[in-house]
């Protein structure tokens, strides 16, 4: 697990404004597939931008490799030129995700994971790896635990309000076909981990619901109760699991993908937008700041 004071390197002060941001949580794209949506995933993510998003990500970048595959090739003992071929198809790979794709993204990245499907290269590095190095994107790995801190500022030398939004997120794991699934999971981990918001991908399952919490604020005769705003979201996914006259490899023949040969539903296409920030509540004549999150899916 990585804990990380999450600020996109857009922010050149390295702080995020008072004010309410969004924030894309996006993966499952598994390029090189038939099934990879790029057009959409760019739509989404143009949209985004006209929205003055961030983004988040979720894992699996790439279908190439899953963690089977990336055991049998390090035990296969190819030669140089053969691993060579193999690593400068990646390296073109990678270059047109970010040339074609995600470049006008750079720098505007809270967190990038690792999920079960990327290549890795002979000197240790991965396709993500690359793809946060080009996108200034911090690399958190398997999980991360992540606080995004608002700053009010109030002039030269003088100081301001700050409110926390903490963040945790992993790729996923395991089976789960709906996402009922998934949400099931994530509130068991809201159960450990005291977060505002809580991502996962893995299950290519769209959705978002709230997990309130009641708490106590102030102090003294001037207790009162709020409500804080968290949310469970699942992810989605830009990889189509039916597609019309898909193919067995260049046969001709028709065969779906592993989702169409294993009977499982349709992914869920697309990826959630938060919007999140400080509000002012004025209650019995107290001004209080609370952290106000909404979900769009």
């Amino acid at each position: 697990m990585e804990v990380l004071d999450c600020v996109p390197t857009h922010y050149k002060n390295r702080r995020l404004p008072w004010a309410p941001i969004n924030i894309t949580a996006t993966g499952d794209w598994q390029y090189g597939s038939a099934g990879c949506d790029i057009p959409k995933l760019k739509d989404y993510i143009q949209e985004a931008l006209d929205k003055d998003s961030y983004f988040g990500f979720m894992g699996d970048a790439h279908d190439v490799m899953s963690p089977s595959n990336r055991r049998k090739y390090q035990n296969a003992g190819f030669y140089d030129n053969a691993t060579d071929w193999y690593e400068n198809k990646m390296m073109e790979d990678i270059e047109y995700l970010y040339e074609d794709v995600l470049k006008p993204t750079r720098g505007r990245w809270l967190w990038w994971l690792e999920g079960h499907h990327f290549w890795e290269f002979s000197d240790g590095s991965t396709t993500d790896t690359e793809l946060c190095r080009r996108l200034e994107a911090p690399f958190v790995g398997t999980c991360g635990f992540l606080r995004a801190t608002f700053h009010q500022e109030l002039g030269s030398n003088k100081g301001g309000k700050s409110l926390n939004c903490d963040i945790w997120c992993h790729h996923g794991a395991g089976g789960g076909t709906t996402v009922g699934a998934v949400l099931n999971k994530l509130e068991r981990v809201a159960g450990s981990f005291s977060a505002d918001l809580y991502f996962q991908g893995h299950a290519n399952r769209l959705g978002a619901v709230p997990k309130p919490l009641l708490e106590l604020g102030g102090s003294g005769r001037n207790l009162y109760l709020k409500n804080r705003d968290r949310y469970l979201v699942a992810t989605g996914a830009f990889d189509k699991g039916y597609t019309v006259n898909s193919t067995a490899g260049r046969t001709g023949r028709p065969r779906g993908g592993y989702v169409e040969q294993g009977m499982m539903l349709p992914t869920g296409l697309g990826a959630p937008m938060v919007t999140v920030g400080p509000v002012i509540k004025k209650s019995g004549g107290v001004e209080r700041t609370e952290l106000q999150i909404r979900v769009t899916v």
